[in-house]
């Protein structure tokens, strides 16, 4: 336990590391919001070290405010969320912005939980028969393959359907407005990506995101059943919460999972004028595919392959700063943060590799195209193209020349900024990813 004049010595020595940066930063208003959040989480330092008053904290009865939540009939999301709250409740590496972030977001799932519950109890046989989910476009791969930028290629398209991040942060559309400026939601959506650039301000050059941008699924699975896969590979003091994920997620409680998410991808679309076919994108949706294809038997897969050393270096760089202000500085390192990277890219590769190695055994179809990063890097419209072919969906002009669009202003983003991230920095070794990925490169034929 520390003293109280070590615990002021350690907050003064911070502060001074840190002069420079806040001087420079105060001078912007995105800047006076860190400060101020900064600022919070040091003197939430000092009182926990000198008074052992810890703000902020976090107490499941205060979200669950008055249990209005709790259905006695729906009970599935229960253990999940509890033990989420006990991770959060116990660890002392989570700064009280960070606490408040994760109450403040429990709140917000519960509330678009109860709201799509509601929704869904009167709608769903309606929703099911005017809204078809027919052929869905997956887009797959571990975290960092490059999933994101071809996902935002092909959506593109106006053909296909992607859903955008304020859709999936909350999938229920308003009586009227939908997706124009008048749609409380993408304000919503907007003050969440200004918090993470916040944090982060070079956040965007490591992975896009907008309040209007094609976004990943597991807002969803996250919101409806706290199967939260932010906090299975971001969340502080997990162990119990991963373990739950590991032996509770089994195929028929998977499955009744993936037919709630149809059915919220339904709700989701429910005012659009016509049905198109989904374009989706999760990592997760990898280590849960014997569920996917019971409710989506006529999917199609994209999956990406990338070199894992890059995976895994490039991953620890997104990881180091989603935790800018919500891990106390110096309670990870980076050999800490590589090694969690590490084994938790090679649970999803290895997971999803095991999967594929089954449908070969047994001789089942899956309508999955293998796709290389390097090859995607190197020319995208010719992996669009190859694509499309492997669909049997045809490439329309004004589809290609919104794609060209697309692809002109990452260059010039590109340009601007680049990621830059090497494994040495948190501790990791080629030989220590090839180990871990042994399967993942023999399977896909990589050349490291």
């Amino acid at each position: 336990m520390w003293s109280n004049k070590s615990a002021v010595k350690t907050s003064v020595d911070c502060i001074r590391q840190n002069t420079i940066v806040v001087t420079m930063l105060a001078f912007t208003a995105r800047g006076l919001i860190w400060v101020r959040i900064w600022l919070k989480n040091v003197l939430a330092h000092l009182c926990y070290k000198i008074f052992g008053l810890k703000l902020c904290p976090v107490s499941q009865d205060s979200i669950l405010d008055s249990g209005h939540y709790i259905n006695g009939k729906d009970t599935g999301w229960i253990e999940p969320f509890t033990l989420l709250i006990r991770s959060y409740r116990e660890t002392d590496t989570v700064t009280a912005h960070g606490r408040q972030t994760f109450v403040d977001g429990m709140k917000f799932k519960l509330n678009v939980r109860a709201k799509v519950k509601r929704e869904l109890s009167n709608k769903a046989e309606l929703f099911a028969s005017k809204i078809p989910v027919r052929k869905p476009v997956f887009v797959l791969g571990v975290m960092r393959s490059g999933t994101t930028f071809l996902h935002g290629l092909l959506a593109q398209d106006p053909a296909f359907r992607p859903p955008l991040l304020y859709e999936l942060l909350d999938p229920v559309p308003p009586q009227t407005g939908a997706g124009t400026k008048d749609d409380p939601r993408i304000a919503m959506g907007t003050a969440l990506t200004r918090a993470i650039n916040i944090a982060d301000p070079d956040f965007s050059v490591k992975h896009e995101i907008g309040a209007e941008l094609p976004h990943e699924c597991f807002h969803l699975l996250a919101a409806m059943r706290f199967i939260d896969k932010k906090e299975f590979l971001h969340g502080s003091n997990i162990s119990a919460y991963q373990e739950w994920w590991k032996t509770a997620l089994t195929g028929d409680y998977m499955t009744a999972v993936y037919r709630e998410y149809r059915a919220v991808l339904q709700l989701m679309a429910s005012k659009d004028e016509a049905p198109r076919p989904f374009l989706l994108k999760d990592h997760i949706h990898c280590l849960f595919m014997d569920s996917v294809l019971e409710v989506f038997p006529d999917a199609s897969f994209i999956y990406l392959v990338r070199n894992p050393v890059d995976l895994v270096s490039s991953w620890c760089s997104v990881m180091e700063s989603l935790a800018t202000l919500s891990i106390k500085p110096g309670t990870i390192s980076p050999r800490e943060r590589g090694e969690r990277a590490l084994n938790d890219l090679s649970y999803f590769a290895s997971t999803f590799v095991d999967f594929r190695k089954k449908c070969d055994a047994s001789g089942t179809s899956l309508r999955c195209m293998d796709v290389l990063q390097s090859d995607l890097v190197k020319d995208p419209m010719k992996v669009v193209k190859d694509i499309y072919a492997f669909l049997g969906v045809p490439l329309t002009y004004e589809a290609e020349d919104k794609m060209a669009l697309f692809m002109d202003e990452r260059r010039k983003f590109r340009a601007r900024a680049k990621h830059i991230h090497r494994p040495e920095d948190f501790g990791i070794t080629k030989d220590m990813v090839l180990d871990k990925f042994q399967d993942y490169v023999e399977y896909f034929g990589l050349q490291i």
